[in-house]
């Protein structure tokens, strides 16, 4: 294995061109790997390896961003968590990665979910509120999360109906009041 900082052209490096490259480690993963002189040189260079340069791109590395070594909150809401290759669960990740609730799910029944399993997170509670089985609910099929679906849209639906009818409550009684003044009582037999 060669040494950091060792320089070798391109085919002793096993690469191709006519560039030299610099066996170098990776700031954020340590992970070693050659890379092209001119690259090294260059002001953009950040000193790390395709992957976590891109990690660093979207936002996921250093202080106070949405990545926490490992963890990760998508912008949809929901949390994600790397894991390992050699990780019992590592079939359930999605390019290394598993959903939060699912994970925790699968942990607590101690084997893998299936595919077409659903982790629901329950009415009232928010996607990162991951707790089993105060908030979560594994769900057999597709099918019944697109049934408790359809209820949450309707249920939506209706409250925002009761609270544009609230309003309207709100107006009449007031248009009530105002009608039983005397003031107005004068006015409202000039209509009749």
């Amino acid at each position: 294995m060669p040494e950091i900082g060792e320089i070798k052209s391109a085919r002793e490096a096993g690469k191709g061109g006519k560039c030299k490259y610099i066996w170098h480690a990776c700031m954020d993963c340590g992970k070693q790997r050659w890379v092209a002189d001119y690259w090294s040189k260059k002001p953009s260079y950040t000193g790390c390896c395709p992957s976590c340069a891109l990690r660093r791109r979207n936002g996921r590395s250093g202080h106070g961003n949405r990545w926490e070594g490992g963890r990760f909150k998508e912008k949809s809401g929901y949390v994600s968590i790397w894991v390992a290759p050699d990780d019992f669960f590592y079939p359930m990740a999605h390019r290394g990665y598993v959903l939060e609730h699912r994970l925790i799910v699968a942990k607590t029944l101690c084997r893998r979910l299936l595919p077409w399993e659903i982790v629901h997170h329950r009415l009232g509670f928010t996607k990162d509120d991951n707790r089993y089985p105060e908030t979560l609910q594994l769900l057999p099929h597709r099918k019944y999360h697109i049934v408790d679906t359809q209820v949450k849209s309707y249920i939506k639906k209706l409250e925002s109906r009761v609270k544009q009818l609230g309003i309207r409550v709100t107006l009449l009684e007031a248009e009530n009041i105002l009608l039983k003044l005397p003031k107005y009582q004068d006015m409202g037999r000039g209509l009749a």
